[in-house]
């Protein structure tokens, strides 16, 4: 019995140690990459704001997010950071309907012409979106709160996307929420990477045999 708690116990330590990791590693690899003052931002081709997809259970913290996400694309747009603004969402899910959709009339009563906004739909997580990016040749602009835009920009600059990001006001954040964020830059990471040294690699082999 012992023995079992002590494997647990380092197990559950090896886990801890993993995950903080992770995350420092996503933040010194993406904070260079990260602008909050719009001046400073680069110019990119398009912006890209991703829904709020992991806030389903947090209707009035996904709807801040979310304004703050679109209140921002709009002022890069308008302030001729980019000529486009590219927005990810779930219009699969019931609770998550319509999305896209909704927060393209956003973008539109907020000034940006609708001929200058694209939707991508049944996007349900950050990794989801930034694999869509992948291969593309466009500078992108992420449009997100500072700690969410980190994770965006680390994880598409792995993919060789010329991305970064400009990072929204937040109101402080909860050490729960800040615990969030750790898991979900851990779950991310792991996709990202199974795909970058697992997946792909295989893809390539088979398709060339």
């Amino acid at each position: 019995m012992k023995s079992l708690i002590q494997f647990l116990v380092t197990v559950a330590v090896l886990g801890v140690v993993g995950v903080l990791g992770i995350s420092f590693l996503m933040e010194r690899g993406s904070t260079k990459y990260i602008f909050t003052n719009l001046e400073n931002v680069e110019l990119k081709d398009t912006a890209v704001v991703t829904g709020t997809m992991g806030y389903v259970d947090r209707t009035e913290e996904a709807e801040q997010y979310r304004k703050e996400r679109l209140k921002a694309a709009a002022r890069a747009f308008q302030a001729g950071k980019v000529t486009r603004v590219r927005i990810m969402g779930d219009s699969v899910s019931a609770a998550k309907d319509g999305e896209p959709e909704g927060m393209k009339q956003s973008l539109i009563g907020r000034g940006v012409p609708v001929e200058a906004i694209e939707t991508e739909t049944g996007v349900r997580s950050a990794y989801e979106a930034v694999k869509t990016l992948e291969g593309t040749s466009d500078g992108v602009l992420f449009v997100s709160q500072t700690f969410h835009a980190k994770r965006l920009v680390y994880m598409a600059r792995e993919l060789e996307v010329d991305a970064v990001g400009y990072g929204v006001s937040v109101k402080e954040r909860s050490v729960m929420e800040q615990i969030r964020e750790q898991g979900a830059r851990a779950r991310n990471a792991r996709g990202l990477y199974w795909y970058k040294w697992i997946e792909k690699p295989n893809y390539f082999q088979y398709s060339q045999e």
